[in-house]
C-alpha cells in the first residue's frame, strides 16, 4: 500500500516537471518568432 503523501509529492513533482517543460517551450517558440 502506497503511502498518500508520497503518492502525492510524486503527482505535485510530476505536475511541476510538465509545466517547468510547457514553460520552456513557450519560451523558445516565443524566442524563435521573435528572433527574425
Amino acid at each position: 500500500m502506497i503511502p498518500f503523501s508520497l503518492f502525492n509529492a510524486s503527482g505535485l513533482l510530476r505536475l511541476g516537471v510538465a509545466l517547468l517543460l510547457m514553460a520552456l517551450l513557450w519560451l523558445a517558440i516565443g524566442w524563435a518568432v521573435a528572433l527574425p
